[in-house]
């Protein structure tokens, strides 16, 4: 008899569980949805802080472009009279 109601027993256990097993599932249900939550709010400080960094390299680059359209006549001929200062250096130490 003992028996019987010991598998009488583990019969009301698991039916109970199969019953109320989708009330198991809200908390799990809840979880992910925090989780997605933080997920997606992660990724979108991410993405900030990647927008931010890529629009000063740009704003940098926009400044050093300019400037160097800005100084070009001071440069270009510079760059000139170094190059031909080079070659002719260049072409003095070469052997006849």
């Amino acid at each position: 008899m003992k028996t019987f109601l010991k598998i009488l027993l583990v019969v009301a256990v698991v039916s109970l569980v199969v019953h109320f097993w989708p009330l198991a599932l809200v908390p799990l249900a809840i979880a992910a949805v925090a989780a997605l939550a933080v997920g997606g709010a992660i990724a979108g400080a991410v993405a900030l802080v990647v927008g931010v960094v890529a629009t000063v390299v740009l704003a940098v680059v926009g400044v050093g472009v300019g400037l160097l359209a800005a100084l070009s006549p001071i440069w270009i001929p510079l760059a000139l009279v170094l190059g031909i200062v080079w070659l002719v250096r260049a072409i003095s130490r070469q052997p006849a």
